[in-house]
């Protein structure tokens, strides 16, 4: 009891000093995460500054930079609006008759394309029938195939069915005769078994009471090495047992209880010094794991102390240096900042003034441009109206002629269109006829299929019918099967397997029989 009272108290010491080291080392790692993120953050502040004002040097110069582009781009506008305007005379011209040009091409273009729109709509409504009817006729040719497939998988199944229908009865054929053919070695092996039994009953029975009470010492020292309860429920046991043994054989209980009283004395020292030497060691074992873990725990507290003491200065370092860089990083920001708007200004007001002069020169020669061109697009359009209204009547008389080339060839779209799915319809109905031809023949063999499976069970019942009987009449007695009473004689021809299987078919029907009257 005072073992396992200090052993309890070594426990309770070495699990606080455990839980204490797992505190002190949560708290120091909660520590370095905190001056890790804090220095992390300041990171963070300084280069999110630096972007910041890198970001906006660089707008600034993209701004100016821009304004320059646009200064430069509105003067070049305006130069090439001062040349354009020498060019507009002469494009106006050129112009009018271009559109005169273009008004004649567009309509030959309109009369082409409406001949070779009314071609094309007739090629693709025939292409589209044709298409139509060849899918009806694919459908149909699948739809065959499919049929032909489920048929040829019905006549396969059958043909294999008929093979395992033809395998099962040869084997059924074979079992019958293996099982008439035993029957005689049986009755052989019957009439050996029944001696060596006998014998070998007699000789158990003559070993059963020492092997018993070997098995029961042996069990007892056994089971009293484990626990010193298991011991006494065991010797209890055996005691019972002794006692038991003792009315079946008086001689054997004195020497039985003697010795399983000297293997329970022995197993109840054993017991008791492996206990004593157990706990001395748990002692001991206890006691060396403390001063592991007291000397364990004073290394970590000064590692974590040192750990400590240099992550608070590296932080204050890395805090200090980023404090510095972002505040020069902010002075040169904004002097860049101050530099870029100063040049914006300055070019903004360059530009605007060049682009003034250059917009007012541009706008007299283009509104002298403007009035030329008015009047050459005047005299086009007139030559244009009149190429339309020919181009208009052209028009009309061609998609009249479309139109009545659409409804012929949507009549005889419509016509093979039907043709094609009563074609299609047919052979549906073909192919659904012999689909269901194909199910009724394939549930027909199911059928047959479970008949010669009953069969085949009914035959498997009367084998084993047949088998019941002649055993139980060879294990009862010896005596021969036509039920005689006549003594047994020493002749050998009276064992022999002539006579056997002679007197064994009288009652049982031949293989060939059983055949015959299953089929």
């Amino acid at each position: 009891m005072p073992d396992a009272q200090a052993a309890d108290a070594g426990t309770r010491v070495a699990g606080s000093s455990t839980t204490q080291v797992g505190d002190l080392t949560r708290h120091t790692q909660s520590i370095l995460e905190r001056a890790q993120a804090y220095a992390d953050a300041m990171r963070a502040e300084t280069d999110q500054v630096l972007a910041t004002a890198r970001a906006e040097a660089a707008r600034i110069r993209e701004e100016v930079q821009g304004l320059l582009h646009d200064a430069e781009r509105q003067h070049a506008d305006a130069v090439r609006d001062r040349d354009q305007a020498g060019r507009a005379l002469a494009d106006a011209t050129r112009e009018a008759e271009s559109l005169v040009e273009d008004a004649t091409e567009q309509a030959s273009m309109l009369t082409q394309s409406a001949s070779r729109t009314s071609e094309e709509a007739v090629t693709s409504a025939r292409a589209e029938a044709e298409a139509l009817l060849d899918g009806a006729h694919a459908r149909a040719e699948a739809l065959q195939a499919s049929a032909q497939t489920d048929y040829d998988t019905a006549m396969q199944r059958y043909a294999a069915h008929e093979g395992e229908r033809d395998a099962a009865f040869a084997a059924g054929v074979e079992k019958m005769d293996a099982h008439f053919a035993d029957r005689d070695e049986q009755e052989k092996a019957a009439r050996a078994a029944l001696l060596e039994e006998a014998t070998a009953t007699a000789a158990k029975l003559r070993e059963d009471a020492q092997v018993e009470a070997e098995r029961t010492m042996g069990a007892a020292a056994l089971h009293q090495q484990e626990t010193t309860a298991q011991a006494t429920a065991l010797v209890e046991q055996a005691r019972a047992d002794a006692q038991e043994r003792v009315d079946r054989a008086h001689t054997e209980a004195g020497e039985i209880m003697t010795q399983a009283e000297d293997h329970l004395k022995w197993g109840q020292d054993t017991v008791r010094r492996i206990l004593d030497e157990g706990d001395a060691e748990v002692s001991r074992m206890r006691k060396e794991t403390h001063r592991e873990l007291a000397a364990r725990m004073r290394s970590r507290r000064q590692l974590i102390q040192t750990a400590l003491a240099q992550t608070a200065h590296r932080a204050r370092s890395e805090r200090e240096s980023a404090r510095l860089e972002s505040e020069s990083l902010r002075a040169q920001a904004e002097a860049v900042m101050a530099a870029a708007q100063s040049q914006a200004e300055r070019t903004l007001a360059a530009a605007a003034e060049e682009s003034e002069r250059i917009r007012s020169s541009a706008a007299e020669t283009e509104r002298a441009a403007d009035e030329r061109a008015a009047r050459r697009l005047e005299e086009a359009d007139k030559a244009a109206r009149l190429v339309r209204e020919r181009t208009a009547q052209e028009i009309e008389r061609l998609q009249r002629e479309t139109h009545e080339s659409h409804r012929l060839a949507r009549e005889e779209l419509v016509t093979t269109t039907a043709t094609a799915r009563a074609d299609a319809d047919r052979v549906r109905e073909e192919a659904r006829s012999m689909l269901e031809r194909a199910r009724s023949e394939v549930a027909a063999l199911a059928s047959r299929r479970q008949d010669i499976t009953t069969q085949l069970g009914h035959l498997s019942g009367v084998i084993d019918a047949l088998s019941v009987p002649y055993r139980a009449a060879a294990q009862d007695s010896p005596t021969p099967v036509d039920g005689s009473t006549d003594p047994p004689t020493t002749d050998p021809s009276a064992d022999s397997p002539t006579t056997e299987s002679a007197t064994s078919t009288d009652p049982d029907p031949s293989p060939h029989q059983e055949r015959t009257d299953h089929e």
